[in-house]
């Protein structure tokens, strides 16, 4: 019989809670329950020109190049003073050397000022001085230290040029240093430029020291700049971010630097980076983050890892454009150690010339992890690997067990066997790619899978795992072992590269029919110990479907085997824990009533029970409660209690919770609140017994599925003295 419930004193299926109400102490079971300009800076708010009020300063240039070079020095020297606006000057008739910028200082020893505190420089020039453009505002000769505490801004349309050319040896000017926890942001058309390092002495855009500990760079900013043939540095069209070594230089394996927006990134021509390696635009040990529409000429991490998202591109070509075409092989993309993770952009080799052999490089045990949510979301020198989400049905995966991914086939990598679908626990379809990544050790192939042309697409008729599983393809990019060695890869390549599809979430409980014969065969059920994803599930009983279970109101417990397979309903485990109630007037020869709750999530069960072990002393006794009936809720001390509420107030039931599939669709009676109690009564239970220390009653919960499975949960034992 299905599990039923008394009202009146007919007996039927049970479709709502107990009308009577029964009273036990001071607990009861109760009847039925009621259903462009610079981005945040305003520079018409600015004081006049070289001087400073309150946490605002202007600077603006003049013929002479000392007046605004000094209130610059006052303004840094002092902590309140929060932004500094570049304007134009009030009589700029006349141009000269000095009157379209601002030179800090021609001593290297002197250039190094200090940031130890929220401070930003906003360019706010807007006129064109004599005959050449000059709306720009420069700044030359200064190095931004910026420490911890400190926060440096760097917005509007501004300059930060270092004014020299390799022919000065020794001299380099960096224009933002970044130690502790310091942290910097460069926005709007914001441009950093040190082209003075050779040798020994090396020259940044940005460096961030290996003694920084949580430090943070944000690159936001976007455009070129054409340096004026009137000064000391070499003239030209520069980038964004530009270093004769390297454009960025995050040397710490504790920081983080972002890359976004749609600046362009490049360092010098036949450069060497510090170890002697051929300079590349940016190169990390920490986190680095390119995302945007960024133009990064290459990348070489040492260590740590980088995240390569949205649209940006990596491509040494990107250096032409700025006659700098590197005379030393440069990759692309490089990796000695870590993981790069790449969701989208491209990645190419130098167009114009043959001195880079390859896109990627990946020596030692470096990695690379694709994930591209769409093709042609990732191009890596053409080639555009892709896997989409796993699918089945209509239904998702609820009326056929078949489980399928299409993916693009790549010549020499896409290879029969290489492409698998993974069957993985650990992981839900929100995760991100590194978090995929690094679960995937957890994963199990697909079981019973062919490749199909059409798609192309991977299809498993039958995955042979259960439970909660999140499902996605993967095949290796680059793995020399399995001699896959596509030419976008460096043939001298020692790392991976594997390309995963986004994750997908769903209850897998289909089994062959051999499989359910089995089980019932030898009166077992499937359980967390045989099947990967039943970490916090429990058998509820098989199904001809998921429809069968779902929406069939008066299913039998027999089983078709449509197709050959079968439906397990997984309840959550947490349905079967236990909660205990005393209630009764406690005193020597007094009796106690003791009450044994649990839960089910819907009414297709035979009976619940409960297996009672109660230790008195040397005496021990055992007994069985078996009921047929259910309730929407609890009464307990005047409170009303549904299963999800119990929770609070027992610390036994998260109560059925919501199992929500990708595909929208959610278990009825998993909604929090709808599903129902079970309770037994134990009467007349001598004080003694459980007032007092020492005695233990064990509770161990089951239930009987339609089929006749027995399903037992985990004992709970509690010890006295028991609480009212």
């Amino acid at each position: 019989m299905r599990f039923t419930q008394k009202k009146g004193s007919a007996a039927r299926p049970l479709v709502a809670a107990l009308a009577a109400t029964a009273t036990l102490g001071v607990f009861a079971v109760a009847g039925p329950a009621a259903p462009a300009q610079a981005a945040g800076f305003d520079a018409s708010t600015a004081p006049a020109c070289n001087t400073i009020s309150g946490a605002t300063a202007t600077v603006c240039s003049t013929t002479s190049g000392n007046t605004e070079a000094e209130t610059l020095r006052k303004a840094l020297a002092d902590a309140s003073v929060t932004t500094v606006y570049f304007k134009d000057t009030a009589d700029a008739g006349t141009f000269g050397v000095h009157n379209d910028y601002i030179d800090f200082s021609d001593s290297a020893d002197n250039a190094t000022v200090t940031i130890d505190h929220p401070v930003a420089f906003v360019g706010a020039r807007t006129q064109e001085l004599g005959t050449e453009p000059a709306t720009v505002s420069r700044i030359t000769d200064i190095e931004f230290h910026v420490v911890s505490g400190g926060d440096l801004t760097l917005a509007g349309n501004l300059v930060v040029d270092d004014d020299e050319t390799k022919l000065i040896q020794g001299r380099s000017e960096t224009p933002v240093t970044v130690d502790g926890n310091g942290k910097v942001t460069v926005q709007d058309t914001a441009r950093l430029i040190s082209n003075g390092g050779v040798g020994s002495e090396k020259g940044y855009g940005v460096h961030v020291l290996d003694s920084a500990v949580g430090a943070q760079v944000n690159l936001q900013s976007e455009g070129t700049y054409d340096r004026p043939s009137g000064v000391d540095g070499a003239s030209g069209l520069y980038p964004t971010v530009y270093g004769s070594s390297a454009a960025v230089f995050n040397a710490s394996t504790n920081a983080t630097v972002t890359i976004s927006g749609n600046g362009s990134y490049v360092a010098e021509n036949n450069n060497e980076d510090s170890k002697g390696q051929p300079s590349h635009a940016v190169i990390t040990y920490g986190e680095l983050n390119v995302t945007g529409s960024a133009q990064v000429a290459s990348i070489h991490q040492y260590y740590g890892t980088t995240t390569i998202s949205g649209t940006p591109t990596i491509d040494t070509a990107i250096a032409d454009d700025f006659d700098e075409q590197p005379e030393s092989a440069q990759y692309p993309l490089r990796a000695d150690a870590g993981t790069v993770y790449l969701t989208g952009g491209t990645i190419a080799d130098r167009t114009k010339s043959t001195d880079v052999p390859a896109a990627v490089d990946l020596t030692g045990g470096a990695q690379l992890a694709v994930q591209a949510a769409k093709p042609g979301a990732v191009d890596i020198d053409g080639t555009q690997p892709y896997i989409g989400k796993a699918y089945g049905d209509d239904n998702g995966f609820t009326t056929d067990p078949t489980v399928s991914v299409d993916f693009t086939e790549l010549p020499g990598v896409t290879v029969d066997g290489k492409t698998t679908l993974q069957a993985n626990p650990s992981v839900t379809s929100d995760a991100d790619l590194a978090t995929l990544a690094a679960a995937d050790k957890d994963a199990k192939p697909a079981k019973n899978t062919s490749v199909a042309e059409n798609g192309p697409k991977l299809t498993s008729t039958y995955l042979g795992y259960h439970g909660d599983l999140t499902l996605y393809g993967r095949y290796p990019l680059f793995d020399r072992n399995a001699g896959i060695l596509p030419n976008i890869f460096d043939e001298n390549s020692t790392g991976t590269a594997t390309v995963y599809g986004t994750p997908v979430t769903t209850d897998y409980e289909w089994f062959a029919q051999s499989e359910v014969e089995n089980f019932r065969k030898t009166k077992t059920y499937p359980t967390k110990d045989t099947e990967l994803g039943y970490g916090n599930r429990v058998f509820g009983g098989w199904f001809d479907s998921y429809d069968d279970w779902n929406t069939n109101a008066s299913p039998d417990g027999k089983v078709t085997y449509a197709n050959g397979f079968a439906w397990a309903h997984a309840a959550y485990a947490k349905n079967q824990n236990v909660g205990v109630q005393v209630a009764g007037t406690r005193g020597n020869g007094k009796t106690l009533a003791v009450r044994f709750l649990t839960t089910v999530d819907s009414r297709k069960y035979t009976d619940v029970r409960f297996r009672i072990v109660v230790k008195n002393g040397n005496q021990t006794l055992h007994g069985t409660f078996t009921t047929t009936k259910a309730y929407d809720y609890v009464t307990a001390n005047g409170q009303r209690l549904t299963p999800k509420g119990a929770s609070d107030t027992f610390g036994a039931f998260d109560g059925p919770q919501t199992e929500a599939l990708d595909n929208g669709a959610a278990q009825a009676g998993y909604a929090p609140g709808n599903g129902y109690f079970a309770t037994s009564v134990l009467t007349g239970v001598p004080d003694s017994w459980f007032g007092n220390g020492g005695n233990t009653i064990t509770i161990t919960p089951q239930w009987t599925t339609l089929d006749g499975t027995v399903v037992t949960g985990t004992p709970v034992v509690k010890t006295a003295p028991l609480n009212q």
